[in-house]
């Protein structure tokens, strides 16, 4: 994403995208374009897929279990208990928040 625009040299591809984009151009906010490497070659046959998404809450949910412990064990003056937790996985309220692209 370092290729250069134009022959001027200016602005890359990356700086240009975000500076032109939809969001920039109706909400003022630039695009949060982050690398990751659990997206390479992971689309079809074997190329590098692209995710977008929004972090709206209202779209996109995250559900935590509370904290839960296991019960006390008391030893000489000490009481030992251990608490953990379940994470579980990310919930689209509407499919049309996220969007997969191969090919890249």
């Amino acid at each position: 994403m370092t290729r250069k625009v134009s022959d001027a040299g200016n602005i890359s591809i990356l700086e240009y995208i975000k500076v032109n984009c939809i969001s920039n151009a109706k909400n003022g906010k630039l695009l949060d374009i982050q690398p990751s490497k659990w997206c390479t070659g992971r689309g079809t046959a074997g190329t590098d897929r692209m995710m977008c998404y929004t972090q709206n809450e209202n779209r996109v949910r995250f559900p935590m279990v509370p904290l839960q412990r296991t019960p006390v064990e008391y030893r000489d003056l000490r009481q030992l208990t251990t608490y953990y937790g379940r994470l579980g996985a990310v919930e689209w309220v509407y499919p049309e928040t996220a969007f997969y692209a191969d090919g890249l």
